[in-house]
């Protein structure tokens, strides 16, 4: 979490083996100089410090010594970014396809489900 010049707050996700790239990517375009590091969180593991602090050295070469705790009770806003994909998808049509044949009155043969089950299958969308 990092706080800038104007008092903006920025967040950066902490993603294990991507931070590399993941900082670089967050430092450009920005005044590093009026750019400060809140805290950082992490699951307390050896080798996630040992990234973080490979990474990070220079930047936080004497603003901070450790891992900052948010205070209690306060709210600590993040983002989780993922890639869907489109098998994740299929399996998501076919949990709710197992779900209308378990709960409603169907055989699964209808013609009506051709194109969902073509996705499940394929994961090609016919029109």
């Amino acid at each position: 979490m990092f706080k800038d010049k104007r008092g903006d707050f920025h967040h950066l996700p902490y993603r294990p083996c991507q931070l590399g790239r993941d900082f670089e990517s967050f430092l450009k375009g920005r005044d590093q100089e009026g750019l400060e590091i809140i805290t950082y969180i992490y699951d307390g593991k050896e080798e996630e410090e040992e990234e973080i602090q490979s990474v990070c050295a220079e930047f936080l070469k004497g603003k901070i010594n450790e891992p900052m705790l948010p205070p209690t009770g306060q709210n600590l806003e993040g983002e989780m970014l993922a890639a869907i994909t489109v098998p994740y998808l299929g399996a998501v049509a076919k949990i709710g396809f197992h779900f209308v044949l378990a709960h409603f009155n169907f055989l699964g043969t209808e013609p009506q489900f051709d194109d969902i089950k073509r996705f499940i299958f394929t994961g090609e969308i016919h029109a």
